[in-house]
């Protein structure tokens, strides 16, 4: 063990530090992979239950990701990624997830794809999440 001589006024200040510094290295790696690992599954995960219909180009082709934000704040790291469908089949999205009126005066099922998808990946990220910042991984 390791003997630090500080002086009572120094304590707050070397608290301070080291908290600062785990929060650095342990808690903004942990949000930073855990969160690329769930956007991944969340990718996949849509992309195997969206629905395919009879056009040529699927809808499902053009599920994607992308990073949002990756900046340093006072508070520590802020990251986030985005799950979005390129080109012009963004316009789908909601009315797949949804339902919408037909022609003939009835509604479209609702897939709720998305959703579901979403409800399954938030539990094991919050879960896995928890796990890498009490483990210090």
């Amino acid at each position: 063990m390791v003997d630090y001589k500080i002086n009572p006024n120094e304590l707050v200040e070397t608290i301070d530090k080291v908290l600062n510094d785990y929060n650095k290295n342990i808690v903004n790696k942990a949000v930073k992979t855990e969160t690329k690992k769930a956007m991944k599954q969340l990718v996949k995960l849509t992309k195997d239950t969206a629905p395919v219909g009879k056009r040529q180009k699927h809808y499902k082709d053009n599920i994607t990701s992308k990073k949002h934000i990756e900046k340093e704040r006072f508070a520590g790291l802020s990251y986030s990624e985005i799950w979005y469908v390129k080109g012009s089949d963004y316009r789908l999205t909601h009315l797949l997830e949804h339902g919408h009126m037909l022609r003939n005066g009835k509604r479209s099922k609702a897939f709720k794809f998305a959703e579901n998808a979403y409800n399954e990946v938030e539990k094991n990220y919050i879960k896995s999440l928890t796990e890498a910042i009490e483990n210090g991984k």
